[in-house]
C-alpha cells in the first residue's frame, strides 16, 4: 500500500525539466522543475503530477469545479483527492493502445491503467516497474477474465476513495456522462464473485495461482471498502486454495513460482494479523497447512519482510501467532501464564537494529534507519499485545510492561516516519495498538492525526474503521473513568483489556 504517483513515460528523465510540473502550472506557482517529482509539491504535502502528458477523458469531467466549490476557500486541497476528483490520470501514451487492453471498452482501459499506475503502488512496500507482482498480473486478464474484473473493481473503488476526505460521509462522484466509480466498483465486484465461484468449481488446470491472486485482491478490496469482516471469507477461501497448491507441490506435479510465494506470504500476514482481534473460531496458518509446508513458513514470512506493505518482522509475527494460539487453547491458567510470559520476554529481547541490518541485502532500498524505527514500533506494539494476553490470565497481577511507556515508544518512532517516506504505510498496525491502549489525551490525538494522514496516502476503508474503533474504545474508557470505576462487567472493556473487547464484539477486525 503506497503513494499514488505518476507513471513517467521517460526512461531516463533529466535532473531538471524544461517545463513546470502540472501542479505548479495550475496553481500559477514557480516550479523548481526537479525530476521525477517537484520538491515544492512534496513540501506542500502534495503528490506531484509530474511533467509528462496527462490523460483525460475526451468529454472531460465536471467534478473538479463541483468539488472545489463545495470546499472552503481556506482549506488546502489534498492532491490525492484532487487527482481522483478530476479523474485526471498521468499515464504513458501507450497505456490505452497496448494490445493487452485493445479489446476492452474505454472505461475498462481507464481503470486498468489506473490500477497499474496507482493501485499497485499501494499493494507493496516498494514499487518498481518490473518487480511488482500485482502489476505483473495484468497481462493475464485476457486469459482469465475474473482477474480483469477484480482488478477493475479494485481500481474503481480506489479511485472513488481518493475523491473522499477521511471524515466525510461517502458522497457519489458522478460526472455529467454518468461516470460513477463507486457503482462501477460494486457491480464489477459482483460480476467477479460469480466468475470466481465458477473458476473454483471448474478447477481449471494451471489457474490455481490466478484464483489465489483473485482472492488476495478480494481481501484488498474489502479492506479498501469498509474494512468489515467480508474479507474473512476470502481468507478462508485462499486457505483452501493454498492447501491444494501444497498437495500438488508435495506430489511433485507443480513447483512454487515467485508469484505464488509472494501471494502465500501475503496471505500469511493477513491471516496472522486477523487472528489478533477476531473471534477464536478459525484455524491459524500452522493448523491449516500440510506438514510439508510448515517448515517453509518462516522463509515465506521473511520474504514478506522486505516487500509486504506492513514491513512486519517475521520473528514478531510468529510471536503474535503463538500468543493468539495460546490464548485460544484450553490449558491450566498457570501453564498458559508461563508460556505467555516467555513470549513477552522474547518480544522484549528482539533487536530492531540487528533485524534492520540483516534485512538490508533483501530490501529494495537502503532504508536501515527507517526500517529500524518501524521495527521498534512493531516491537513495542507486540509487547503490549502479548502483555495484555498475559495479564488476562491473572488480572490482579502487576503488568509485565509499562503500557504508556510502550505507547510513547510507538508514537515517537512512527512520528519520525513521514508521509512522503516509503515505510509510512507500514506504521498502521502499531499505531492502532498505541491508540487502543493509551489513556493519555495527547497520545490519542497524535494517533488520530496519524490515521487521517494515512488516509491521504492510502484511502482505504480500514483506516476509517480503525479510527472509529479507537474512538469507541476511548469513549468507553472515559465513561468508566468519569464514573470512578476501575472495573465494571458492563462497560465493555474490563481492566483496559481492549483485545478482549474487540473479540467479544462479534466483529472480525483486520488492521494492517
Amino acid at each position: 500500500m503506497k503513494h499514488s504517483t505518476v507513471v513517467s513515460t521517460a526512461q531516463d528523465a533529466p535532473a531538471i525539466s524544461q517545463h513546470s510540473c502540472h501542479n505548479c502550472r495550475r496553481q500559477r506557482l514557480r516550479c523548481d522543475r526537479t525530476t521525477p517529482e517537484c520538491s515544492k509539491c512534496i513540501k506542500r504535502g502534495q503528490e506531484c503530477l509530474g511533467y509528462q502528458r496527462l490523460f483525460r477523458w475526451q468529454e472531460d469531467f465536471a467534478c473538479r469545479r463541483k468539488l472545489s466549490a463545495a470546499r472552503s476557500r481556506n482549506e488546502p486541497e489534498d492532491d490525492g483527492c484532487a487527482n481522483a476528483s478530476a479523474l485526471a490520470i498521468a499515464l504513458p501514451p501507450s497505456s490505452l493502445t497496448d494490445p493487452l487492453v485493445q479489446d476492452l471498452d474505454r472505461k475498462s482501459k481507464l481503470y486498468i491503467s489506473y490500477f497499474a499506475g496507482n493501485v499497485c503502488r499501494n499493494l507493496v512496500l516498494y514499487d518498481s516497474p518490473k518487480q511488482n507482482p500485482f502489476r505483473n498480473l495484468i497481462p493475464l486478464i485476457h486469459q482469465f477474465p475474473v482477474l480483469g474484473q477484480i482488478i477493475i473493481a479494485t481500481s474503481a473503488l480506489h479511485m472513488f476513495n481518493s475523491s473522499q476526505t477521511h471524515s466525510q460521509e461517502r458522497k457519489p462522484l458522478i460526472d455529467r456522462a454518468g461516470f460513477n466509480p463507486y457503482l462501477d466498483a460494486l457491480t464489477t465486484k459482483q460480476r467477479a464473485l460469480k466468475m470466481l465461484r465458477h473458476a473454483v468449481l471448474e478447477g481449471t488446470s494451471g489457474a490455481a495461482d490466478v484464483v489465489l491472486a483473485v482472492m488476495i485482491l478480494f481481501i484488498e478490496f474489502e479492506l479498501m471498502d469498509f474494512g468489515r469482516s467480508d474479507w474473512k471469507h476470502h481468507i478462508e477461501g485462499a486457505r483452501t486454495v493454498i492447501r491444494g497448491l501444497c498437495r500438488a507441490r508435495l506430489s511433485g506435479t507443480q513447483t512454487t513460482s515467485p508469484i505464488r510465494s509472494c501471494l502465500i506470504s501475503n496471505w500469511m500476514v493477513f491471516d496472522i494479523l486477523a487472528s489478533t482481534a477476531t473471534s477464536p473460531n478459525t484455524e491459524s496458518p500452522l493448523d491449516a497447512m500440510p506438514d510439508s509446508v510448515t517448515p517453509h513458513m518462516e522463509n515465506l514470512l521473511r520474504d514478506a519482510e522486505g516487500t509486504h506493505c506492513s514491513s512486519f518482522p517475521a520473528t514478531l509475527l510468529q510471536l503474535l501467532q503463538s500468543g493468539t494460539q495460546l490464548s485460544n487453547t484450553r490449558m491450566s491458567l498457570q501453564a498458559k501464564h508461563n508460556q505467555l510470559f516467555m513470549l513477552v520476554c522474547a518480544a522484549k529481547s528482539f533487536d530492531p537494529l540487528i533485524w534492520a541490518t540483516e534485512l538490508q541485502p533483501r530490501s529494495p532500498s537502503a532504508d536501515l534507519q527507517q526500517r529500524a524505527r518501524v521495527a521498534r514500533a512493531h516491537k513495542a506494539a507486540v509487547t503490549i499485545y502479548l502483555s495484555r494476553l498475559l495479564l488476562s490470565t491473572y488480572p490482579d497481577t502487576k503488568p509485565s510492561c509499562d503500557f504508556e511507556a510502550m505507547v510513547m515508544e510507538i508514537v515517537d518512532n512512527i512520528s519520525d516516519v513521514r508521509r512522503h517516506d516509503d515505510l509510512f504505510s507500514a506504521t498502521t498496525w502499531p499505531a492502532f495498538v498505541a491508540g487502543a491502549e493509551s489513556n493519555v489525551v495527547d497520545m490519542r490525538k497524535r494517533v488520530a492525526a496519524r490515521f487521517r494522514e494515512l488516509w491521504k496516502v492510502e484511502p482505504w476503508g480500514l483506516m476509517r474503521r480503525a479510527l472509529e474503533t479507537m474512538e469507541t474504545i476511548w469513549a468507553i474508557k472515559s465513561v468508566r473513568i468519569e464514573n470512578g470505576a476501575t472495573c465494571s462487567p458492563n462497560d465493555g472493556i474490563r481492566d483496559g483489556d481492549w483485545i478482549l473487547y474487540l473479540k467479544e464484539t462479534g466483529v472480525d477486525w483486520l488492521i494492517l
